[in-house]
């Protein structure tokens, strides 16, 4: 793993903060899927949706950072934009007997949901506000990527199990 000095980078360039996918792994009813999900944790799975890249991810995190987003803020973008948070991480292994989440928050008001982004989380929060209007109150939608803004504007970026 490689390390880095900014804590808005993920800690690791291969595109995850493990060896392989656990969730993908976890094929059967006699695996259980256990995932420790603390403060840093949206810089450690930084696995960008496609046809977004983990540079053009970074940039628009940072930029939103540089420009006095909240961490809550950050990481409802994170979410949108990654294959891995918002619930997405429990869905890959939806086939395990189960998935057990450790959860450490650094979130002031214990927001599950928003802790390392939520990869395990899986229900709906429209109680936030929606990713294309945090990037447009930053005055940053407007310069965004053509597929970049597809990704954002798309209403089911958050998974629901109902």
């Amino acid at each position: 793993m490689e390390r880095e000095s900014n804590p808005m980078q993920p800690m690791c360039r291969s595109g995850c903060g493990f060896y392989g996918n656990p969730a993908t792994d976890a094929k059967g009813q006699d695996d259980i899927l256990f995932v420790l999900i603390s403060g840093g944790g949206s810089a450690l799975l930084p696995m960008p949706r496609r046809p977004v890249d983990l540079k053009k991810k970074m940039s628009l995190v940072l930029e939103l950072s540089n420009r006095g987003a909240s961490i809550k803020e950050l990481n409802i973008v994170r979410i949108a934009l990654s294959d891995i948070k918002g619930g997405r991480l429990a869905l890959a292994a939806s086939r395990a007997h189960a998935v057990v989440s450790l959860i450490i928050s650094d979130i002031v008001g214990d927001s599950i949901e928003l802790i390392a982004s939520g990869p395990t989380f899986s229900k709906t929060i429209s109680k936030h506000p929606k990713p294309k209007e945090i990037l447009g109150r930053y005055s940053l939608w407007d310069s965004l990527d053509k597929d970049v803004q597809k990704i954002l504007r798309d209403p089911r970026i958050y998974i629901s199990r109902n």
